[in-house]
Parts: C-alpha cells; sequence; structure tokens
C-alpha cells in the first residue's frame, strides 16, 4: 500500500466510519419516531372524522323531520297501519317517496313500518329515480350494497299524535374518498368497498380481523404493516376502518438524514483525497526532478 493510499485511509477512513455508523443508528430511531407521529395524526383524523359524522347526522335528521312531516306519507302510514295488504296506500308511499326523491336529489329513499319492515323504497338510477323492489330493500340504517354503488343509510322516526307509524331512510352514496386516509369498508369480515384497490382481497381481510372491533390495532399483510383505526361503525356492526402504511411513514425523515449525512460522507472522502495527493505531491515531484536532473562528472586530479 502506496504512501497516498494510506494517508488517504487515515483522514477519511475513521470520518465515513464515523458518519456511517451515526446514520445506520439513527435509521432505526427515525422509523420510530415517524411511526408514533403517523399514529397520533390517525388518531386525532378519528377524532375529526367522528364529529364531522355528528355534524352530517344532525343536517340528515333535520332534513328527514321536514320530510316525515309530509300529510300524505303519514297517511299513507297510517292506511297501512290499518291493513297491511292496502296496496293503494303501498303505491300512494311509493308515489310520495318518488316526489320527493326528485325534487330533493335524493340517492335513496325509503319508507319502513314501524318494526323496520320496507314499504316502499326508491334510488336514483341511470333513467332517473325507479323503485326498488321490496324483497332487495335495504335496512333503515347502516351500509348497503345496491345496484353496484354502496350507499350509507340514516333514518329519522315518523310520528304522529306521539305516536311512532313508520321511519323514513335516507341513503347517500357512499363516497370513500372523503377520507384522509386510505379506507376499507368491512362487514361481516367482509371488504365491500375501498378507497384503495390494493385492500381488496383474502389476504387483507384475515389480517383485519386480527382486529378487535372499535379499536386500533397494527395490521401485517405482504404489502407492508398497517395502523388501522375505526372511523364510523353502524348499527349493524358495519365499520369503515383506516389503514396508513406504518413502512413509508418515516421515508420524508430518512430523506432528510440521507441529505444531511450522504453528502457529508462525500465531503469526508473528497477531504481525504486532496491531503493524499497533497501530502504526496511535493516527494513525487522532487523525485521526478532528481531523476530529470544532468549526472556531475567527476574530474581526476
Amino acid at each position: 500500500m502506496d504512501l497516498r493510499t494510506k494517508t488517504f485511509l487515515a483522514v477519511s477512513g475513521p470520518a465515513v466510519g464515523l458518519l456511517l455508523v451515526c446514520m445506520w443508528t439513527l435509521g432505526p430511531q427515525v422509523d420510530s419516531h415517524a411511526a408514533d407521529e403517523l399514529r397520533a395524526s390517525e388518531r386525532q383524523n378519528q377524532k375529526e372524522t367522528g364529529l364531522q359524522k355528528k355534524r352530517d347526522e344532525a343536517q340528515i335528521n333535520r332534513v328527514l323531520s321536514m320530510v316525515a312531516e309530509n300529510p300524505l306519507l303519514i297517511s299513507g302510514l297510517q292506511l297501512i297501519g290499518a291493513n297491511e295488504n292496502d296496496f293503494q296506500a303501498r303505491e300512494q308511499l311509493e308515489t310520495q317517496i318518488t316526489e320527493i326523491a326528485k325534487a330533493r336529489g335524493f340517492d335513496l329513499l325509503e319508507i319502513a313500518a314501524p318494526n323496520g319492515r320496507a314499504l316502499a323504497a326508491v334510488r336514483r338510477g341511470e333513467h332517473g329515480i325507479e323503485p326498488i323492489p321490496l324483497v332487495e330493500a335495504p335496512g333503515i340504517n347502516g351500509f348497503i350494497t345496491f345496484g353496484g354503488v354502496t350507499y350509507k343509510l340514516t333514518s329519522a322516526p315518523v310520528d304522529q299524535d306521539q305516536q311512532n307509524v313508520g321511519h323514513l331512510a335516507l341513503g347517500e352514496r357512499l363516497d370513500l374518498s372523503r377520507y384522509r386516509s386510505p379506507v376499507v369498508l368491512v362487514s361481516q369480515g367482509k371488504i365491500i368497498a375501498s378507497s384503495d384497490k390494493q385492500f381488496n382481497g383474502a389476504e387483507m381481510e384475515a389480517a383485519l380481523a386480527s382486529c378487535t372491533p372499535a379499536q386500533e390495532c397494527d395490521v401485517k399483510t405482504g404489502n407492508g404493516t398497517y395502523f388501522s383505526l375505526v372511523l364510523e361503525t353502524s348499527p349493524s356492526g358495519d365499520t369503515i376502518r383506516s389503514l396508513k402504511n406504518l413502512d413509508s411513514a418515516g421515508d420524508p425523515l430518512e430523506g432528510a438524514v440521507h441529505n444531511v449525512f450522504l453528502p457529508a460522507i462525500f465531503a469526508a472522502v473528497a477531504l481525504g483525497a486532496f491531503v493524499a495527493y497533497s501530502a504526496t505531491k511535493p516527494k513525487k515531484k522532487s523525485v521526478t526532478e532528481l531523476k530529470d536532473s544532468p549526472v556531475p562528472e567527476l574530474k581526476h586530479s
């Protein structure tokens, strides 16, 4: 090993080694900190989602309460209450909710008996408002997929003289893209809708099965580890869960660490090369000059 190499290693080696050790040591700490920050952010997101859900439901209930005061709806419910086989009353209910859905731009509207049994239901299809067969009618709360579209149902009672005569249920098309985090809708252990296609499939369903309902958990699949929280729960037990990738949480911080340490490593290498060249250059030059200088002639006396 020549002098230049020894000088380079002596100058750059310790500095580069120390920087690499520091970068390697900080990596797990950065990942852990990023994961903690992600969990805290998701818990805050859960709280904000819950508050927004309450505001949305309050607004829907106000709308349903006004619609439920429709006298024709009430009379139709009273007629059916007196005679379940009154088909004219059923047609009257269907006509009324069809007109209401058209006028207010509802996606789905259902009228049900006090026990929750559907009496008439309509939805917005390709050709406008169309009736839903009663055998396929959704419940009055929760999430339902019908005709390839998933709806979120909210209901309100229809009362007359302080007596419940039925329920009115409003269905909104479920838009999972409005959530800040990637989410899945889970019903009876099956993913029936998701904001990202990578979450569809038996692998994610099996991973989510280990999560306790209404609790946070880490979900491990072949694509990575995800932090999951329940954002919404329906009366039937269906849940909307968030899925945030923990493996990539530290990527921005790791990038910042690399941006600090990699230039420092390159600088240490460059410094070592410069010092090694500078320290050996004078010696090489003097030897060259010595070789090129003429040999003096010896004179004999």
